[in-house]
């Protein structure tokens, strides 16, 4: 499993503007940029919070489905895992990690960003567990 280049923001051709939210979105629901920024948007003024804020995002996520799965303090002398490893044990299914100050999908054990953050700490992840969202 490994990072894979991923940039839906056409816009974005230097990957400069601190989009991960959206992109996040677009790789783990299959939608173009625009489409993402649009939905995100609607269920973030349900919330009346930034969809790229932490209750905005989790707002976002638990209408299209998705569940939380907290992955607790890791035993004295262990460190959370990274991006990286949960992706390897994690190889089938669709997962956004709670990263610090970041978003990133997980697909299918692939990590998709616009740089390699799979050094980033895994502090627990939101998995795709309503196959039917509110789309």
């Amino acid at each position: 499993m490994a990072y894979v280049y991923f940039q839906p923001n056409h816009k974005d051709l230097k990957d400069k503007i601190g989009d991960c939210a959206v992109r996040s979105i677009c790789c783990a629901e299959n939608l173009e940029w625009l489409d993402a920024y649009d939905l995100m948007s609607f269920y973030a003024r349900e919330v009346q919070s930034p969809f790229n804020c932490k209750e905005g995002y989790e707002h976002i996520l638990s209408k299209l489905g998705y569940t939380y799965h907290s992955i607790g303090r890791p035993k004295k002398g262990q460190k959370r895992p990274t991006v990286e490893s949960f992706a390897k044990e994690h190889k089938k299914g669709i997962f956004l990690p709670i990263v610090a100050n970041h978003y990133v999908c997980i697909k299918n054990g692939d990590w998709m960003d616009t740089w390699n953050s799979g050094h980033l700490s895994v502090y627990g992840y939101w998995e795709k567990t309503d196959t039917q969202s509110e789309l």
